[in-house]
């Protein structure tokens, strides 16, 4: 953990950053390497301001900025670790799962996202998509979709992105495969 400098986030050769998803909470940007996190302060009519960068042994596949709560942040890793990362709390694991969630697929990306409650977030892999709740002990999670057990869904068939719509929607996500598009509640 540590503070950024200026320049201190510069890509080495063969990598690059992204940024996550267009952020609910305009005061912050979250930004993710393939080992490196970092959360940006956004400021009116000026540059944004690094705050802090986390390290993850594994390469991160996600990142995303909370609607409800300033300076905290999901993030995920390729190896299964879904995390909650707070500027003053720190880093806290909520999730591991080293396969994918309900069959097995050679897949190593994860995504995460917040929900409509702060303390809730969702968590998905390329077979299915779990809420994780921080209120209540690890291993209880809610199972939202499930590649496979929905009739829609094709043989073969598997999830390709899943999105919070926000205030617009607040209890309801965008769940998308190769086939089709689907709301869940």
């Amino acid at each position: 953990w540590g503070a950024l400098g200026t320049g201190a986030l510069s890509p080495s050769p063969g990598s690059s950053f992204r940024l996550g998803p267009v952020p609910l909470n305009p005061d912050f940007i979250g930004v993710r390497s393939d080992h490196h996190c970092a959360l940006w302060r956004t400021q009116q009519a000026a540059a944004p301001v690094p705050l802090q960068v986390a390290s993850t042994d594994t390469s991160c596949s996600s990142i995303a900025v909370s609607p409800h709560l300033p300076g905290e942040v999901s993030l995920c890793t390729r190896s299964g670790a879904l995390y909650l990362w707070n500027v003053e709390a720190g880093l806290q694991r909520l999730h591991q799962d080293g396969q994918t969630m309900f069959f097995r697929d050679p897949s190593p990306w994860r995504w995460s996202d917040f929900t409509g409650h702060p303390l809730v977030l969702s968590y998905a892999d390329r077979t299915g998509l779990i809420g994780i709740d921080c209120r209540v002990p690890p291993g209880h999670h809610l199972e939202l979709f499930k590649v496979g057990s929905e009739a829609d869904c094709q043989q073969g068939e598997r999830l390709v992105h899943v999105r919070y719509l926000g205030q617009a929607e607040p209890y309801q996500h965008l769940i998308t495969t190769q086939n089709q598009i689907q709301q869940s509640r």
